[in-house]
Parts: C-alpha cells; structure tokens; sequence
C-alpha cells in the first residue's frame, strides 16, 4: 500500500463532548454519520446516564465548532476482557469530509505510527509520534520520549500507521498503557473485505454501512474472514445498523 499523508485524516478526526460542553476524548469518522471512539471516552461522555436516549457532542475541530448531537450506535466485542471499539451514530451528516484510508496489518511491531488528540490545555489537538508495541494482552503504541505523550485526550484518536499510510485502529487508554484497538475490531469486518481497498478516500453513504455492520447478519453471530496476509480469522459485525 503506498504511504499517504495525514492530511487525509485531521479534518475526519472528531472532538467528543459531554452535553455541557466537556472533552472528553477523540474518535473519528467512519461512514457516513458514524464516528468511531473507545467505550471509555462514551462512559466519560454520558456520565451516570445509559441507554438508548445518552446522548454525547461530537465536532470536527479542523472543519471548525460545530457540534452534533450523537448517540451510541453499537459496542464492539471487547475480546478477552480487552478494550471495546463504540460507534457513535450523528444526527446530521458531515460536510466536507469523509472516511480515511482504513487498513488491517498483520503485523505492527515497530511501526511507527502517527495520532491526533486533545489532551488537556491542547484542545485544538496535537499531533503525537511513537511506535507500536506487542505486549502479552496486544498491542500498544508508545509514545516517544521525548515527544508529546498519550494522555486521556488520545483515548479513542485514531492510529495513523506511517508504514501502510492508513489508519490501522483507535487507541484505548487504561491505568497501565495505550492499547491499540485493530480496525477490523473497530469497524466489525476487514476493511480490504470492502468495495474498495481504498474506501475510506470516497464518500461512505447509507448503501455502504452493509459492508461496514453487516446488516444482513443478527448480530453476535461471528462470520470467517480470510486476510490478504494469513490464514483466516473471525470477526463479527459490530451490530446491525440503522436501516
């Protein structure tokens, strides 16, 4: 895959809000009204309010301050107790942007990788660098030392992967390290399993989120998949989606 710039993906990354205003973390565009962000950020965004009607702000701050209601949509797998990917349905579509390059890698120990986020004091964002780690419950991405380092404000920034030139996941903030959440866990299906291996540099509308959730399929139900790199895996949609 060739190496592509960021600049295909800071003005789809997003701000999420509480109802009052709040940051709480980053997430960033999916599809068409979709965002996808950690299950830690959505916990911090609701607060002690749950169910279908919790509601959230999300904007994109490079297209500027124009906040949109959201809802969660659906809660991604978790595997093994692990950090689960959320997707975030808006209640107005998007202009002026749209999805980025999306990637599965096999293998991303030593990738360097690049990330936007929003930590305290830097709510316009800052870019951060570092490499992606294997560790015994998956993968993290280090910070470098020496550089801005992945504060709460990166919980659920996306992961641009400088090697591929494409997102590769959502980073995860817990009390030991910054995990790394695959995009295949992210969206609920392989994104080279989609149309276009490049689909993230097209508008994504209502017919495209059968490929992304697997509307056709009850939810819950994993389905095989084989990777262009490997033997097959399995990765089940995140859930139905709207129809």
């Amino acid at each position: 895959m060739p190496t592509m710039s960021t600049a295909s993906l800071g003005s789809a990354v997003a701000r999420i809000h509480t109802l009052s205003g709040r940051i709480v973390g980053a997430g960033f565009l999916v599809a068409d009204r979709r965002v996808a962000t950690s299950a830690s950020v959505v916990q911090r965004a609701f607060g002690g309010a749950s169910g279908q009607t919790a509601e959230c702000l999300v904007d994109f701050p490079l297209l500027g301050d124009v906040r949109i209601k959201a809802r969660v949509e659906s809660w991604g797998p978790g595997h093994g107790g692990g950090p689960q990917a959320v997707i975030l349905e808006l209640a107005t579509a998007v202009e002026q942007t749209g999805p980025p390059p999306m990637f599965r890698a096999d293998d991303l120990d030593g990738h360097r990788f690049r990330s936007l986020g929003f930590p305290q004091g830097m709510h316009d964002g800052v870019w951060a660098a570092g490499t992606v780690r294997m560790s015994p419950s998956g993968p993290v991405v280090a910070a470098d030392a020496h550089g801005q380092q992945l504060f709460d404000g990166y919980d659920g920034a996306p992961v641009w992967d400088e090697q591929v030139g494409a997102v590769v996941g959502i980073i995860a903030i817990d009390d030991a390290d910054a995990r790394l959440i695959s995009v295949a866990d992210v969206l609920g299906v392989d994104p080279r399993l989609l149309p276009n291996p490049y689909r993230g540099l097209e508008p994504f509308d209502e017919q495209h989120t059968d490929y992304l959730f697997g509307t056709t399929r009850s939810a819950g139900s994993p389905q095989p998949w084989r990777s262009g790199h490997s033997s097959g895996s399995s990765a089940g949609p995140v859930s139905a989606s709207r129809r």
